[in-house]
């Protein structure tokens, strides 16, 4: 039986891996470059886990005094819109159509906030997360297929959006191998497991699930999956169904045959991996965008160029400010004063644009900062202690 399942794996792997190269090869050549169809349309329930901005983000838009155009709503939903973004379609709250966001109530009275039709769960400095799209194929215990879920996406083409690299493409299955392509882009990868002992909860290798990342710039992707002749039939028992999705790779951890054999994966997945989304202002560089009428940086602000090679800005706070630089009165100081968990001084602290300084009181001297010389008594014997050494050196020598 042992050398059987031996056997068969090695039937699988070369057939997988075969499957993935020519099927990238083939759809490299037939990839639409201007398509501009919409999502798909179904409507699902915010992730329940709490998306966390990366260490080195500074999450200012949607805390600033003003968030939003006058007499603009702030939230739709349990989502704070902050401008450049504007809730309403053609309300005017925002910079433009690319940015308005269809708030829409059902008859329980809940909102909900949409990008086209998409659900949106979460908008920061750089990035939008919105639900995502999952392709699921599930076989009978003979391998008839039972259900073939297609999964695609498509941000159009003069969107200010794309696929973040946030994202990875993830395929999970015993019998499965998955293609994501889109424009100048194709990449797959299968998964094997002719045996529950093959797979490990945690681990995205192959054996049970796989993981690849994408391109920057993404804007458009689909999907197709294909099983082997098997059809499932030999890891029906612990795997009925394969599946494959883009979501944000930080959000996913493979739990094994749990998820494997779970009916309801891909409730788990719309509810918990959401899509992450790259976003910026126009398709100018900084250089460019700066000598433009509409540059939309405001005071105390500094442009940064979009790093997704398909050209746009956006505007973030200089360093000592915050707020929302795209609205008026734009970025303000931070009195790093009026919180001792955000300055230095060690006594007294003084509050300056965009940073602020330390003294000491009056007598002491040093710099007045914990992490420097801080502050320093008058007639402290920790100012000058050799001078008492030197003092008693003399009188040691002649007793």
């Amino acid at each position: 039986m042992q050398l059987r399942q031996v056997a068969m794996f090695c039937f699988q792997l070369p057939f997988f891996i075969s499957f993935v190269l020519i099927v990238t090869l083939a759809t490299a050549q037939i990839i639409p470059t201007n398509t501009t169809s919409p999502p798909p349309t179904t409507t699902r329930p915010p992730p329940t886990n709490t998306t966390s901005l990366p260490p080195n983000a500074t999450p200012t838009i949607t805390k600033a005094a003003t968030i939003t155009k006058p007499g603009c709503p702030q939230k739709c939903g349990n989502l704070t819109v902050p401008y450049p973004f504007g809730i309403g379609l053609g309300s005017g709250c925002a910079l433009n159509s690319n940015f308005e966001i269809n708030c829409v109530t059902n008859t329980t009275g809940f909102s909900t906030p949409f990008i086209w039709n998409i659900p949106v769960y979460e908008i920061s400095d750089a990035e939008m997360r919105i639900s995502s799209t999952i392709n699921r194929r599930c076989y009978s215990s003979t391998g008839m297929l039972l259900q073939n879920d297609p999964a695609w996406m498509s941000l159009g083409t003069s969107s200010p959006y794309s696929f973040s690299t946030l994202n990875r493409f993830t395929v999970v299955g015993c019998d499965e191998a998955a293609i994501i392509f889109g424009s100048d882009f194709a990449n797959g990868c299968p998964t094997v497991c002719i045996s529950p002992s093959n797979v490990a909860e945690g681990r995205c290798m192959g054996a049970g699930c796989c993981q690849i990342p994408i391109p920057k710039g993404l804007k458009f992707f689909n999907t197709t999956m294909q099983s082997s002749k098997q059809n499932h039939t030999g890891v029906w028992s612990f795997n009925p169904c394969g599946y494959s999705f883009l979501g944000e790779a930080s959000r996913f951890q493979f739990k094994g045959l749990q998820d494997l054999s779970d009916l309801k994966f891909v409730n788990k997945i719309l509810g918990n991996v959401p899509i992450v989304l790259d976003w910026a202002i126009g398709t100018l560089r900084c250089a460019e965008a700066h000598k433009s009428n509409d540059y939309a940086c405001l005071n105390n602000s500094q442009c940064v160029d979009s790093d997704t090679s398909l050209g746009g800005y956006r505007c973030s706070c200089n360093p000592g400010y915050e707020g929302n630089p795209y609205i008026g009165p734009g970025c303000q100081d931070i009195d790093e004063c009026a919180d001792p968990n955000t300055n230095s001084c060690e006594h007294n602290c003084i509050n300056t644009q965009g940073s602020y300084n330390c003294s000491c009181p009056e007598g002491y001297t040093g710099d007045g900062r914990k992490n420097g010389r801080g502050c320093i008594a008058p007639n402290s014997n920790s100012e000058f202690p050799w001078i008492k050494f030197s003092v008693v050196w003399p009188y040691l020598l002649h007793s």
